[in-house]
């Protein structure tokens, strides 16, 4: 017994002494954890309801954890522990250890929101969804820190935010999965799923009259999402389940292969040779996409950053993700007035009409 409790001691005296120090590896060895995890994750359809299920613990979790820091702040206005009683042995255990329950709501939410930021990073690079990109990598960024993300989770306001973000993203990825014959209402589930997930739940806490200012940040943060709704169709978040696959601008298409691809940056003669002899000049984009989609296809021409044609292509049919297959879309120009001046010209892709999926462009000098 003696022996057991000198290494007691023992073990509490270097914890005194060396605490911050294995508290500095601890978080080093988690964010290069984290790191490898999101590298090495697969990316899929069929990590589809794995995202979901991130999505909703990261959600749940978070609102209950401010409704029990609400309930802990009153109950410790009142000395409630003792009158918790009345509420029951769980919640009399929870009061009774905040750090445990702290401990496992912040670890939850930073394993949820990790696999997230993480599972769409390379996806929004991919879209070129530059704002989403920069918010789910200052995200990831907090989450694999493990003081930052502690008391990142403890701010109402932060963790709306990276509630209603992180919500939207993993929607953006699972809508065309699991609805794919429904995606002209993909913006307004955005919508709703960034609304919902912002509320101020733990006001159902608090059994005041409710004023202005209980509102104001969630309000806040659903007027940035809703701006971005409507705003700049390249600032949207992306339906990051559909994508192009090499999209191009070359002289021709046939068998559905692109034809003289062109580069990233072309001499002007070479779109003044095609014009003068009467060449098609194509925009080449196939589109992979989850089964059972069925959506129509918008290809809008555009030079130097004026939109010169739009055409309406057939509908597109998901084909899934077998050994990465797509189905190829293409449309062709022939009569390009002011090609002697274009500085660029591209298509950019939509679905559906509204659902931007990325261009094809090419520079001339």
């Amino acid at each position: 017994m003696l022996s057991q409790s000198r290494w007691i001691a023992a073990a509490q005296s270097f914890w005194q002494r060396r605490s911050a120090q294995l508290m500095l590896i601890f978080s080093l060895l988690s964010m290069v954890w984290g790191i490898i995890s999101g590298i090495m994750l697969t990316r899929d359809y069929a990590q589809s309801t794995r995202l979901i299920a991130y999505m909703a613990l990261f959600v749940v979790v978070s609102v209950l954890f401010r409704m029990w820091l609400e309930l802990a702040r009153r109950a410790k206005q009142r000395a409630a522990i003792e009158s918790a009683k009345s509420q029951g042995r769980l919640v009399k255990f929870m009061l009774e250890r905040p750090a445990l329950v702290e401990a496992a709501a912040v670890f939850a939410t930073q394993v949820a929101v990790q696999y997230i930021a993480m599972f769409c990073l390379p996806l929004l690079f991919f879209a070129r969804a530059w704002v989403s990109l920069g918010l789910a990598l200052a995200l990831a960024v907090v989450s694999l820190v493990d003081p930052w993300w502690s008391y990142f989770a403890k701010r109402s306001l932060c963790m709306a935010a990276a509630r209603c973000f992180s919500a939207v993203i993993a929607s953006s990825f699972c809508f065309a999965i699991f609805f794919p014959g429904h995606l002209a209402y993909f913006y307004h589930c955005l919508a709703v799923v960034a609304v919902v997930s912002v509320l101020p739940w733990q006001l159902l806490m608090e059994p005041r009259r409710r004023v202005f200012s209980d509102w104001l940040p969630s309000a806040v943060i659903g007027l940035l999402a809703l701006v971005g709704a409507v705003t700049n169709q390249e600032l949207r978040v992306p339906l990051l389940s559909v994508w192009l696959k090499d999209p191009g601008i070359g002289l021709s298409v046939e068998d559905h292969r692109l034809q003289g691809s062109w580069q990233d940056v072309e001499p002007r003669a070479k779109l003044l040779a095609a014009v003068a002899e009467n060449k098609d000049v194509c925009c080449f984009t196939p589109i992979v996409s989850p089964s059972g989609v069925d959506a129509a296809v918008t290809h809008e021409w555009f030079m130097n950053d004026k939109v010169i044609d739009r055409i309406e292509l057939s509908k597109v049919r998901g084909v899934g993700q077998v050994k990465g297959k797509a189905f190829r879309t293409f449309s062709c120009k022939r009569h390009i007035a002011g090609a002697d001046t274009a500085q660029t010209l591209g298509c950019r892709v939509f679905l559906e009409g509204d659902i931007y999926l990325g261009r094809a462009l090419v520079s001339f000098e």
